[in-house]
């Protein structure tokens, strides 16, 4: 929210100047952009005296103060008799604040930094974590950039992840890429992942002059399970065959 002034130029022209209103995340811009505004009125020697301030010019800022403040902090501060001490009273009261937010802002820029994605969570849950931490270092004035956002979610997912991070970061320029692109695409990998893998095997076959068993009609095979991470190693009969006629193998379900 803003509050409007207006000043004639040299030329007469009218000027039209926006009072940035206080609140409680944003003293410290605040009172940069009041000192500049109160300059272009000179009447800036209000607020911090070096000496006598005429009644006009006091009078003019505590005006235009009170067009910067939000309704409920003026009624706090009316009690000042001149722009000076209304001045002094509201840094009293928000350099505080400010030191609180600087610290938990602080506290949430360690989080953000340590905060990595578990084997046991989903993506969802991970990237739900992050959203918190962005909303509420905004709520606090501090925005975190988007490229920042998507290389921490890139280097924060477990292993798992490897081949989709690795695709996105040499394909993909991540400067212009956005977070929630960068979510689209590992949730759609972690979607492929959990899909349910058909058991392929692989059957090493001895010919019944190879076998370790001499009997007839029977032959030794290896069976080892691929795409899984049980490996085992079975002995499988076989129908009677002709060693000059070919083998056939279906998968083994």
């Amino acid at each position: 929210m803003t509050g409007e002034t207006s000043k004639k130029d040299e030329g007469g022209m009218s000027m039209t100047f926006q009072c940035p209103i206080l609140n409680s995340t944003n003293y410290t811009i605040w009172a940069v952009k009041i000192k500049a505004l109160f300059n272009v009125y000179g009447i800036w020697d209000a607020l911090e005296p070096k000496g006598e301030v005429d009644t006009k010019t006091d009078t003019m800022a505590i005006a235009y103060l009170f067009q910067a403040l939000p309704e409920q902090l003026i009624l706090q501060v009316a009690h000042h008799t001149n722009a000076a001490d209304i001045w002094k009273d509201l840094k009293a009261r928000f350099v505080g604040i400010d030191k609180v937010k600087e610290a938990r802002l602080q506290t949430l820029e360690s989080e953000f930094e340590t905060l990595k994605m578990k084997d046991s969570e989903s993506l969802d849950e991970f990237t739900r974590k992050i959203s918190q931490l962005v909303s509420q270092a905004s709520n606090l004035g501090s925005t975190i950039e988007n490229k920042r956002l998507v290389r921490k979610l890139l280097g924060s997912v477990p292993t798992k992840f490897i081949q989709i991070v690795a695709a996105i970061e040499q394909f993909a320029d991540l400067n212009t890429m956005t977070f929630q692109e960068a979510t689209e695409r590992l949730k759609a990998y972690e979607e492929r992942i959990k899909r349910p893998r058909k058991k392929m095997y692989m059957i090493d076959f001895y010919t019944p002059k190879q076998s370790k068993r001499n009997k007839k009609n029977s032959i030794v095979v290896n069976v080892v399970v691929i795409g899984s991470r049980i490996r085992k190693e079975e002995e499988v009969n076989f129908a009677q065959y002709e060693d000059d006629e070919p083998v056939v193998a279906a998968p083994l379900l």
